[in-house]
């Protein structure tokens, strides 16, 4: 329950954050949005990366130093989840 209490939360100041770019049309508006995963180790960080790029039809990449990243453009808005692993490895190319 209190998760879904935070997520109903957080959904609220976005649209709130939305109307007020919509009443101020000189603020700059962001052209990524950017969710940094927290997770206690490094598999629920991954896992949670994998289970948002299956809700977003995409697949999550790694990059060279490790950090896991799912991301799916909205119009000209382009939605990211990451994962900063805590012991980052060097990932093959």
């Amino acid at each position: 329950m209190a998760g879904t209490i935070s997520r109903v939360g957080r959904l609220a100041g976005l649209r709130r954050l939305l109307d007020e770019l919509d009443a101020h049309p000189t603020l700059p508006v962001p052209s990524t949005v950017t969710v940094e995963v927290r997770a206690g180790n490094d598999l629920d960080g991954f896992e949670a990366v994998a289970r948002a790029a299956h809700l977003l039809g995409v697949t999550a990449l790694s990059s060279p130093n490790g950090t896991y990243r799912a991301s799916r453009d909205f119009g000209r808005v382009t939605y990211a989840v990451v994962y900063h692993p805590l012991h980052p490895i060097e990932v093959a190319r």
